[in-house]
């Protein structure tokens, strides 16, 4: 895999590839602890929110077709909720 994507990648593009790895290993357990923590604190009906928002955004019988129109269609419902927060 590593001989098939190092040619599509600059010299500044790898090294740009080596930091993002090198901060993603810093900070990756951080988030991950943040978001435990988040969970753990999470109320019964809150979980229960959360996920009903979860699977609101993924559970639309109207995306159809097998060319990506769904998942286009789910994309945009993602960005509108990332906007609104709904």
């Amino acid at each position: 895999m590593k001989d098939r994507i190092a040619p599509l990648l600059d010299e500044a593009g790898r090294e740009r590839t080596r930091q993002w790895l090198e901060n993603w290993a810093r900070v990756g357990p951080l988030l991950d602890e943040e978001r435990w923590t988040r969970v753990a604190a999470l109320t019964d009906q809150d979980a229960w929110n959360e996920a009903q928002d979860l699977l609101a955004t993924c559970a639309h019988p109207d995306f159809t077709g097998d060319a990506g129109e769904g998942l286009q269609l789910q994309q945009a419902v993602l960005a509108r909720w990332r906007k609104t927060g709904r």
